[in-house]
């Protein structure tokens, strides 16, 4: 799995800075859930390692990992609105 560098972005006031975070949790728990669905045998290469084989107990153990990546995000403890009305997550671009 290769990583991107973290994208900066000019924030003028707080609305901006929490529909930058919640498009960001948003898509980070889209990710993580997604990589639970990885099917038996699926091969995986973490930076400056060797390729991996996810089965058994090392797809159990993955699996495992990213449940507790889940319930560490959690949901987040505020909802994004504006005064005029409340803005859909899918609204927020990064």
């Amino acid at each position: 799995m290769s990583t991107t560098p973290n994208e900066t972005f000019p924030i003028s006031d707080l609305d901006t800075m929490v529909s930058l975070l919640s498009s960001w949790h948003k898509k980070e728990v889209a990710t993580l859930e997604h990589m639970m669905t990885i099917p038996d045998g699926t091969e995986v290469c973490f930076e400056g390692e060797q390729p991996i084989v996810l089965t058994g107990d090392l797809l159990t153990g993955f699996q495992t990992g990213i449940s507790i990546s889940l319930l560490r995000l959690g949901e987040l403890p505020f909802i994004v609105e504006t005064d005029d009305a409340p803005v859909a997550e899918s609204d927020v671009t990064t």
